[in-house]
């Protein structure tokens, strides 16, 4: 059952198929894509000695490696982490900074004027925003500096990703390319949406054909040899 926040690296092995994801058909102007997934894996905080005017926070809105289990089925338990190198190239030219995922509430900062600054280091996705002084600005500004409010999600596009079989009862989808970041949130209760879980659940099954493909390929191989 799932349980461990992270994978030992010496449990992964060896049975790994790639697969790209399809071209995705998404107009300029439309808020997400059909493909749009979401993940709460980071952390939000004001940061020490920061002025206190700019309403300035700082966290993680994923870290790499950090495995997290998504579900389990069968007794089989189905993980994703997101590889370090997965942003490389990623688009994060017009990302906006928003209270769970919600187009019903403010923008709270944006790339596109530097309110919204976000890095990658050895860590993970690094921002750090300086949140708009609106009156729900300065309420989510206020609920993170009391830690009501202290995880980060983020929204994005995956151009490549991998199954990974680490044994009968384990199997790891990597993010390996991420194509491009929606957005970015701060969270009151991170969780999986169901429709993302479906999203990574058809990952797995299709890994699953695959090598059922593959294993069947071997066996009619084997029987002509």
């Amino acid at each position: 059952m799932c349980g461990a926040d992270r994978l030992h690296d010496s449990t992964f092995s060896i049975c790994i198929i790639q697969r790209i994801t399809q071209n995705i058909n998404r107009k300029e102007g439309e808020k997400m894509a059909e493909n749009t997934e979401f993940r709460s894996v980071g952390y939000a905080e004001v940061p020490q000695n920061i002025e206190e005017s700019r309403q300035t926070i700082e966290g993680y809105a994923t870290i790499f490696d950090a495995a997290t289990c998504l579900y389990s089925s069968n007794g089989v338990d189905y993980w994703e982490v997101v590889d370090a190198g997965a942003f490389d190239g990623a688009d994060m030219s017009n990302v906006v900074l928003r209270y769970n995922h919600s187009d019903n509430f403010s923008i709270l900062a944006r790339t596109s004027n530097d309110t919204l600054r976000l890095n990658v280091d050895e860590r993970g996705l690094h921002i750090e925003a300086d949140i708009a002084a609106t009156s729900q600005g300065k309420d989510i500004y206020e609920l993170i500096k009391r830690k009501d409010i202290s995880k980060m999600s983020y929204g994005y596009i995956v151009n490549k990703d991998y199954i990974e079989k680490v044994s009968e009862t384990k199997y790891v989808r990597h993010i390996a390319q991420i194509r491009k970041v929606v957005d970015v949130s701060v969270v009151d209760l991170p969780a999986y949406d169901a429709t993302d879980v479906d999203v990574v659940k058809r990952s797995f099954e299709g890994f699953q054909e695959e090598l059922t493909k593959i294993q069947r390929e071997k066996i009619i191989l084997k029987a002509k040899m």
